[in-house]
């Protein structure tokens, strides 16, 4: 049997936080009915209280760490009653680039008859490929599709890479890749 304190917030309701960043800092908002102060938790421990301002609250500058971080809050009321906690949300930080390996087709190698060209390699669990925007298929490795090449005769040059978003970007001449985690 449990006694309610009538006069206790609700708990807070946490704004949509991303399933998955390569951000750090991530910052925490929502909404609070009848709370002068919400604390923060970051994997059940306390990482900051912020005020309440017309029943919204936003904490700025959440130090996440890598891999998956639990967030909840608990409202605190105007004589000091806590809510219960708000619903968890999860975050993933992953702060490692996805890694792609081209085999085929290999470097220099040259094509003149066919604009057509096979692409396959090897890329981690999980990810997706996509080679001058088609999706291939994946397994911890990739092949496929046949990409369109749109000049020939074309020779396979030396691969550029940025990355951004944990999505990493391969122009490899004439093919370009796309690599993503799902």
């Amino acid at each position: 049997f449990q006694v309610s304190d009538k006069n206790a917030p609700i708990a807070p309701k946490l704004n949509d936080l991303p399933e998955a960043t390569n951000s750090a800092l991530i910052s925490i908002s929502g909404f609070s009915q009848g709370a002068v102060k919400v604390f923060i938790y970051k994997n059940g421990e306390k990482v900051g209280e912020v005020a309440v301002d017309g029943l919204k609250f936003e904490f700025r500058e959440l130090k996440l760490q890598e891999g998956e971080n639990e967030i909840s809050a608990i409202a605190l009321g105007q004589n000091d009653q806590e809510s219960p906690t708000s619903d968890a949300e999860k975050v993933l930080l992953d702060t490692k680039e996805p890694y792609l390996t081209v085999e085929s087709p290999t470097e220099g190698q040259a094509f003149s008859s066919n604009n057509r060209i096979s692409v396959s390699g090897k890329v981690e669990k999980d990810a997706q490929v996509y080679a001058n925007g088609f999706l291939a298929i994946t397994n911890g490795s990739f092949s496929g599709p046949n990409v369109v090449c749109e000049r020939k005769p074309s020779t396979w040059s030396q691969m550029n890479i940025a990355s951004s978003c944990n999505a990493s970007f391969f122009s490899c001449g004439i093919i370009s890749f796309g690599i993503s985690r799902n």
